[in-house]
């Protein structure tokens, strides 16, 4: 044991010998012929800075459902699937999630994502395997609903004069109107090129007629009070039962 520390004692010795004589002849590469002759003096260190991708932003941030993930576009390497009775998964990694889909009718969709920092909500993301099918279904009933709460108005103009045969038409248009659940507006009014001007008893009669035929749908009703003058311009607000007649008489 002796022997072999003197051994390297003095091959030390010869070493920093050399290394002073160079770094006298060398002068500021002194650094770099340090690493040369006294490698086992040198250490390098590496660092290695790791910068974990950003999962957005909170649970508690106002997120609507269409702006959350689904999907490839789940970032997050752990997920918690809610089952069909409301339980949570342990956490599994997002890959192997998406693995064992059907993807042609399944997907993976994010309902919440994890807490940030002091922030209320779960500590990982919460999702759900949806049915695609059922999804684009509910999308479509949806949209076929708001467009039946959309309730178009139609706008309908009468003379004062007008002959009973094309009242008669004009009438057979509202109901047809009132029958759909669409409201109408009847604007009743002295037309230009007409010489001969009713009668009071003969406008009247006009407006009993349009009344009369808003009665015979059943559910129709006026929205406002008709607003104007007879024999000058009045305004009568029709409305059609909701839905139509049909949807009227199934809910009765």
């Amino acid at each position: 044991m002796r022997a072999h520390q003197h051994a390297f004692n003095s091959a030390l010795a010869l070493r920093r010998v050399f290394f002073n004589h160079a770094v006298e002849r060398a002068g500021s590469s002194s650094t770099q012929l340090s690493s040369m002759f006294l490698p086992s003096l040198s250490i390098a260190t590496q660092v290695r800075t790791f910068r974990y991708p950003s999962k957005g932003k909170g649970a508690g941030d106002a997120k609507t459902a269409k702006q959350l993930p689904r999907d490839e576009d789940i970032t997050y390497r752990l997920v918690q699937v809610r089952e069909e009775d409301g339980r949570l998964s342990e956490p599994t990694p997002t890959k192997s999630v998406l693995a064992g889909l059907n993807r042609r009718i399944e997907s993976l969709v994010v309902l919440a994502l994890p807490k940030t920092g002091a922030g209320n909500g779960p500590r990982y993301p919460v999702c759900k395997v949806v049915d695609k099918r059922a999804e684009q279904k509910a999308a479509a009933e949806k949209q076929k609903e708001q467009r039946k709460k959309a309730v178009q108005t139609k706008e309908m103009e009468l003379n004062w004069g007008i002959d009973s045969h094309d009242l008669d038409h004009r009438l057979k248009q509202l109901r047809t109107f009132l029958e759909k659940g669409l409201k109408v507006e009847v604007i009743l009014l002295n037309k230009k090129g007409k010489k001969k001007k009713p009668s009071q008893d003969e406008a009247q009669g006009v407006v009993d007629r349009v009344k009369e035929t808003m009665g015979e749908v059943p559910g129709a009703k006026e929205s406002k009070v008709m607003d104007g003058q007879i024999l000058s311009t009045l305004r009568l607000f029709l409305e059609g039962p909701a839905g139509g007649v049909q949807q009227e008489a199934e809910a009765n």
